[in-house]
């Protein structure tokens, strides 16, 4: 495991954790946020996308899926930066032929 999948998995701890936090603000449950995550959830598990394995992180008990699904709950522009982030790791290891 290189030094870049240590940033990347930092970069998603970090928005997993960014997203959790607004569930509930002011006392109030975000209704938005938490029908984007169910309906991420749904998505994530039926068509089994796991960004954590993609960067060879084994994580059990589908905790990469779930992850996944708060990551692409937070919308096209995280997603955008997030794709930004796995096809500089996507080009690095094909530069250096990396598995």
């Amino acid at each position: 495991m290189n030094g870049y999948i240590f940033i990347v998995m930092a970069f998603i701890i970090e928005s997993v954790w960014e997203t959790l936090k607004n569930i509930v603000v002011k006392g109030k449950v975000s209704k938005d946020r938490v029908g984007t995550i169910i309906i991420a959830l749904v998505v994530v598990f039926v068509s089994n996308i796991d960004i954590i394995d993609f960067f060879g992180v084994n994580m059990r008990y589908g905790v990469g899926k779930i992850l996944t699904a708060i990551l692409i709950s937070r919308g096209s522009n995280f997603t955008h930066d997030l794709v930004s982030l796995i096809s500089n790791e996507y080009q690095y290891r094909k530069s250096n032929n990396v598995d």
